[in-house]
């Protein structure tokens, strides 16, 4: 009986979305960072069958720029061509980098970068600004178990400047 227990108790808490966390053993998913070079990151986040894309991307955006002030620097490039997903009013139709369409898996090189960071739209990113941003949806509350749908106002040109800083001269 002890046995069952167990094998209940594993498959229940099997049945949640990977959280944000170091993958090690890549089971139940998690992020997985490896050094490629002397500014030159592999950052991956895998995830399990019952965690969305959305909350695939944020926390692998989030790991990009925890990962780059760890290392004592300001922002990171995506050097791939990894493609983020934005939720919008509009749909938007944007290819996404899947193992298997039932387990959301973003894999890429990110370039880490020392200020000035020039802000390039889903491809370069200032990541004090970025990890702020995104911090209430890593660690507030959830929908289920997942990152709650959120405008991905980190993709549009002027994120992270004030209207007065985005305003046409």
């Amino acid at each position: 009986m002890p046995a069952l227990a167990v094998v209940v108790c594993g498959l229940f808490l099997s049945a949640c979305a990977s959280s944000y966390a170091d993958g090690n053993g890549r089971w139940t998913g998690g992020f997985f960072t490896e050094k490629v070079g002397p500014d030159r990151w592999i950052v991956e986040y895998s995830a399990n069958g019952y965690t969305t894309y959305e909350t695939a991307q944020t926390y692998w955006l989030y790991r990009c720029a925890e990962l780059a002030l760890e290392q004592g620097y300001d922002g990171f490039e995506i050097v791939g061509s990894l493609q983020l997903s934005s939720l919008r009013e509009e749909p938007l139709v944007v290819p996404v980098v899947y193992d298997d369409p039932s387990k959301p898996n973003l894999v890429e090189v990110v370039r880490l970068l020392r200020a000035p960071v020039e802000y390039v739209p889903g491809r370069v990113f200032d990541a004090r600004v970025l990890k702020d941003f995104l911090r209430p949806h890593v660690e507030g509350d959830k929908c289920g178990s997942n990152v709650c749908p959120h405008v991905h106002e980190y993709l549009f040109r002027g994120f992270g400047k004030t209207k007065a800083e985005t305003a046409p001269v």
